[in-house]
């Protein structure tokens, strides 16, 4: 018309902006209502959504970062491309199944996976290696071996926690193994030390063994030393004194529970040197009275009573 160019065209029709990279809205900016520097759905560019597993998005300078782990998740390896990717269990106690139960980063630690064990009693006893079961606890992948007869050898071969079962016919502790001889060549796989301290010379009568109490001159051998003790009685201070480890050969067993009846015999590492210090500085005086000991005799079993005073005079309970 009047000599110049129209477009005939339809007015543009205005439409919500999105994210798209073009003017929808027809305002001439682009994009402009979406912020792709915080946008969880667009962060960095449109359609960008922050999507980490198991927790709550942020999108930072146009970054995916985890706001917060979902509950029962945590972020353990700090990396958002895998969320928080840790779920633990359990009021986060670690349980030995291959799995980081407690999110700490490492996994079944505290179980000594891999150290040596043992399993079987006795000579079954084998070696092993710590592993996990299927409780999330741990087992020993030991295998042990196959019980054999019990022989009187001093050990356990049947492996039934008890050793040379049937040859104590009384009961008191002490063994008669018929075929070992305690003056000759130990033989191989003998336990000679421990079965030669307990020989019992009489194995019918429970009063009568190596851990039996000695009745002095009344004929009879009580405590398998090879002689009837004299009724001597020997006197004197005593100038050192030790007492015996618990456990030791030799100790008696009068009670029949099965322990020695030293009773102060698992403090001998703390009593002992205490005992010689008292003595050597001269406020410890100790004076035994010994039954049953020959003058000549430098090793044997003995009967002895230990009177020690305080001030001077002999202690009420002597």
């Amino acid at each position: 018309e009047n000599g110049t160019a129209m477009c005939q065209a339809a007015a543009p029709e205005q439409v919500p902006e999105i994210c798209d990279g073009t003017d929808n809205d027809c305002d001439g900016t682009i994009d402009e209502t979406f912020d792709t520097a915080t946008d969880v759905a667009h962060c960095g560019g449109c359609d960008q959504a922050c999507l980490p597993t198991n927790a709550v998005p942020r999108c930072i300078d146009s970054t995916c970062v985890i706001g917060r782990c979902e509950p029962g998740f945590q972020d353990v390896n700090l990396d958002p491309a895998d969320g928080c990717e840790c779920q633990y269990q359990n009021e986060r106690q670690e349980a030995c199944n291959g799995v980081d139960d407690d999110c700490d980063g490492q996994v079944d630690e505290g179980f000594g996976l891999g150290n040596v064990c043992q399993v079987g009693v006795g000579a079954c006893a084998n070696d092993g290696a710590v592993a996990c079961d299927d409780m999330g606890g741990t087992r020993c992948t030991g295998e042990p071996s196959p019980p054999m007869a019990e022989i009187c050898n001093g050990f356990d071969d049947d492996c039934d926690g008890g050793q040379d079962e049937g040859f104590d016919r009384d009961g008191d502790g002490a063994y008669l193994c018929p075929d070992l001889d305690c003056d000759a060549p130990c033989p191989d796989g003998i336990d000679c030390a421990t079965l030669c301290a307990l020989r019992d010379c009489n194995d019918d009568d429970p009063s009568i063994g190596p851990l039996g109490r000695e009745v002095c001159q009344d004929g009879i051998d009580q405590n398998c030393d090879g002689v009837d003790a004299p009724c001597a009685v020997h006197s004197g201070r005593i100038f050192e004194f030790s007492i015996v480890a618990a456990g030791q050969p030799g100790c008696r067993d009068l009670d029949g529970d099965g322990n020695p009846d030293n009773a102060f015999g698992a403090l001998a590492g703390l009593i002992n040197p205490q005992i010689s210090g008292e003595i050597a500085g001269g406020n410890l005086n100790l004076f035994a009275l010994i039954y049953g000991l020959e003058t000549s005799d430098v090793v044997a079993r003995f009967e002895m009573a230990v009177v020690y005073a305080v001030n001077g005079r002999v202690a009420p309970d002597s």
